[in-house]
């Protein structure tokens, strides 16, 4: 029983870093809609 809730939360907090992960990543990768904006006024 306690190898199996250790189990559980350790793919939790995995989730969460992999959520983390991705989020940061996605932020990385795509520009701000504002910043692309920005130029094309200028």
């Amino acid at each position: 029983m306690l190898g199996k809730g250790t189990k559980k939360i350790l793919s939790l907090q995995t989730l969460i870093w992999l959520v983390r992960f991705a989020y940061s990543f996605i932020l990385e990768v795509t520009p701000p809609q504002d910043s692309k904006a920005l130029p094309s006024h200028a």
